[in-house]
């Protein structure tokens, strides 16, 4: 394929289920039609990558990676 780009694919609420803030490593169900998608598109030789807007904040711990990267 001669495409260099890429797609992004949300994580919640598009790729997993996301009905309200649990933890930073909680990731709800995954959205079946939207992974089925995904995997065609890479089956196809497009390039894939999953975003986030989480944020650290709000009263969450960072991790020890964290603090080391900060």
């Amino acid at each position: 394929m001669s495409d260099t780009g890429w797609i992004a694919v949300d994580l919640d609420g598009t790729l997993a289920h996301y009905d309200e803030w649990v933890s930073i490593e909680h990731i709800g169900a995954p959205i079946p039609l939207m992974v089925a998608r995904v995997k065609a598109w890479i089956s196809e030789g497009r390039s894939v990558k999953i975003f986030t807007a989480r944020v650290r904040g709000h009263g969450m711990q960072s991790s020890v990676a964290e603090q080391r990267m900060f």
